[in-house]
C-alpha cells in the first residue's frame, strides 16, 4: 500500500447535530463563511475530538468542525479510512482549556492506500456492515416506540378487554376505575438514600457502589462501576441494596428508575440514588414499570424541575402517585413489557456484535492484513 495525506479545509460547528452518519441541521444562514459540500467528511476538532459525520447536502459550518474532501482516492474508502485512523487524534489533541487539533494535524495524518479497485471493494464491504447496523438500529428505535406506547396504554387503560370504566386522577391521568390509587410512600416499607463521604471507602474490587449514572432504563449498568469496602456500621446496613428494591435517581438526571435484580450481589447506593423498599416484593416489577411510564416519570420530572436546581428529595418520592391493579393484571402488564424489553436486549446485543465485526474488518482491511482483489464498478 502507498501512503498519502488528507487535504482538508478548516471550519466547524458543535457536534450536537451529528447523527449516526449524517447531521440534522437546526439552523440556516444566507452567506456562510465556511461551507461543506455533499460527501465531505465532517470531523470534530474540539472536544470531543474525532467524532465524525458525512455531509449529505451542502452545509454551512462554523468553528469546531473540519470539513474534509478527499483527493485522488475513493471518497467512500476515505470515509472508512479516516474513521479507522481517527483514534490517533486522541493522542494529538492539545490545548490547555479543552482538547483540540488544528488543520495541520489533520493534513499530516497518513492513510494507507491500496489500488483504487481494492479501495472500492473495501468500502463496499464496510458499507454493507454499516447498512446492517443502521437497519438494526432503526428496528430498535421502532421497538422502543412500540414498548413506550404499549406501556402507556397498559398503565392508563389496563389490559384490553378487562375494563369498561375509567376515572381521571388529578396529577396522574386516566386509569381503570377499579385500580387502587395510592402513593409510593404508602407502598414502601422504607425510603432512604445513600450517605456522603464514601469516597474514602473506594476500592478496586469489593461491593458495588451504585451511583446515578449506573441507573439506566429498568436496570443497573456496571460498565463504569465503582466498588467499596463498606464501613461496619448502621449506615452500611441502611443503604445496602436488597433484591427487588427500587432505585430512583434523585440528582444528575433525576427520575430514572430501576429494580435491583436478584443476582446483583452486595451493593450500596450513593447519596444521589433513592432506595425504596416496598412492603411486598411482588409489587416491585409493576411499580418499576409504572415509574418508567409517562404517568410515573411525568410526576418525577415535574417535581424535579419545579425546584431551583433539578433534583428530587425523599419527600418527593413518598408523594408519587401509583395506580395499582389486582395481582393477575399486574402480572400481565409486567409480562407484556418484559417480553418487548427482552427482544430489545437481543437487538442491542446484535448491534454490539455488528460493531465488533465492523471494527475487526476495518483493522484487517485498512491495514492490509487481509487483501481483497474484488473489483467493484465505480
Amino acid at each position: 500500500m502507498a501512503s498519502t495525506s488528507i487535504s482538508a479545509f478548516r471550519s466547524s460547528r458543535a457536534i450536537a447535530e451529528f447523527g449516526n452518519r449524517s447531521p440534522s441541521p437546526a439552523k440556516w444562514c444566507i452567506a456562510p463563511a465556511k461551507r461543506a459540500a455533499a460527501g465531505d467528511t465532517l470531523l470534530s476538532v474540539r472536544a470531543p475530538v474525532g467524532e465524525t459525520n458525512r455531509a449529505d447536502r451542502p452545509l454551512a459550518i462554523g468553528r469546531g468542525i473540519a470539513a474534509i474532501r478527499f483527493r485522488d482516492i475513493e471518497p467512500e474508502f476515505g470515509w472508512h479510512a479516516l474513521n479507522h485512523a481517527k483514534r490517533a487524534f486522541d493522542r494529538l489533541a492539545q490545548g490547555s482549556t479543552f482538547e483540540a487539533i488544528g488543520a495541520e494535524v489533520i493534513r499530516a495524518l497518513e492513510l494507507l492506500l491500496p489500488p483504487i479497485e481494492e479501495q472500492r471493494a473495501i468500502a463496499a464491504v464496510l458499507d454493507a456492515v454499516d447498512d446492517t447496523i443502521d437497519r438494526t438500529e432503526a428496528v430498535i428505535a421502532a421497538t422502543e416506540d412500540l414498548r413506550r406506547g404499549l406501556l402507556h396504554e397498559l398503565l392508563t387503560r389496563g389490559v384490553p378487554g378487562m375494563h369498561s370504566e375509567w376515572r381521571d386522577v388529578p396529577g396522574l391521568g386516566t386509569v381503570p376505575a377499579c385500580w387502587n390509587v395510592t402513593t409510593l410512600g404508602e407502598l414502601a416499607r422504607s425510603i432512604t438514600s445513600g450517605s456522603r463521604g464514601w469516597s474514602r471507602f473506594y476500592r478496586s474490587s469489593g461491593a458495588l457502589f451504585v451511583r446515578s449514572q449506573n441507573i439506566v432504563d429498568g436496570g443497573i449498568d456496571q460498565s463504569d462501576a465503582i466498588f467499596v469496602d463498606p464501613p461496619q456500621d448502621g449506615e452500611a446496613k441502611r443503604t445496602r441494596i436488597r433484591s427487588r428494591d427500587l432505585l430512583i435517581t434523585i440528582t444528575g438526571e433525576p427520575g430514572k428508575a430501576a429494580v435491583a435484580p436478584n443476582e446483583l450481589g452486595e451493593a450500596y447506593v450513593s447519596q444521589h440514588v433513592g432506595l425504596v423498599r416496598l412492603t411486598e416484593d411482588g409489587l416491585a416489577d409493576f411499580v418499576g414499570q409504572f415509574l418508567r411510564g409517562e404517568a410515573g416519570r411525568g410526576q418525577l420530572d415535574r417535581m424535579a424541575y419545579g425546584q431551583t436546581r433539578p433534583g428530587l428529595n425523599l419527600t418527593n418520592l413518598e408523594q408519587v402517585l401509583v395506580a395499582v391493579p389486582a395481582d393477575a393484571e399486574r402480572g400481565a402488564v409486567v409480562q407484556a413489557s418484559d417480553s418487548i424489553s427482552s427482544h430489545l436486549s437481543d437487538l442491542v446485543r446484535s448491534t454490539c456484535r455488528l460493531r465488533e465485526l465492523k471494527a475487526a474488518l476495518s483493522d484487517a482491511l485498512l491495514t492490509g492484513c487481509i487483501r481483497t482483489r474484488a473489483t467493484i464498478d465505480a
